[in-house]
């Protein structure tokens, strides 16, 4: 038993030693800029961003799609339900534009539908719809959706999130349907 305890302590303070013989010094905050340039002066400015990222990818069962640099989308892979949003129901092997939707500001994937949520605050949800997971008004109206539609009713959207078979937004007051 005494070597047990002798043996741990030793092996604790080679531990230490270690962790502190080789950790990399401390840096100070003129270190971490060495090296950086300032932006160009005619460069753009950057305008803050409000909240949480949106998602520039966003993958479902077997599909994925992607908020493009001129805040269109594009998405590829499996389409059973319609999820890529191309108006078939045909598989994409390669990044394919989803139409009539501009301004995209973020984009969520759920089991077999997609939703994207735009710089006006409206919602665009397409694909498997059995559940209604593409909108309160088209619950009732289940089944496939292959081109984006407007979720009605839904306004002032600033994130989206989705899962297998529902979605869920938070609006710009905070409150989340």
């Amino acid at each position: 038993m005494i070597k047990v305890e002798v043996a741990t302590r030793t092996l604790v303070t080679l531990v230490g030693l270690v962790l502190v013989c080789c950790a990399p010094p401390p840096r100070t905050p003129e270190a971490a800029l060495a090296g950086r340039t300032a932006p160009a002066l005619d460069a753009p400015p950057t305008a803050p961003v409000a909240g949480p990222l949106p998602s520039t990818l966003a993958a479902g069962a077997h599909y994925t799609c992607a908020l493009q640099a001129d805040r269109t989308m594009a998405c590829w892979g499996e389409n059973g339900s319609g999820q890529l949003g191309v108006g078939d129901s045909m598989e994409r092997l390669t990044m394919t534009r989803v139409e009539g939707l501009e301004h995209v500001v973020g984009i969520t994937a759920g089991g077999e539908h997609t939703c994207a949520w735009l710089e006006d605050g409206s919602a665009y949800c397409w694909g498997d719809n059995a559940w209604g997971q593409c909108g309160p008004s088209t619950a009732e109206a289940a089944g496939d959706r292959e081109h984006p539609g407007r979720v009605d009713g839904l306004t002032d959207v600033v994130e989206m999130r989705s899962g297998e078979d529902f979605t869920c937004a938070r609006r710009a007051d905070g409150s989340v349907v």
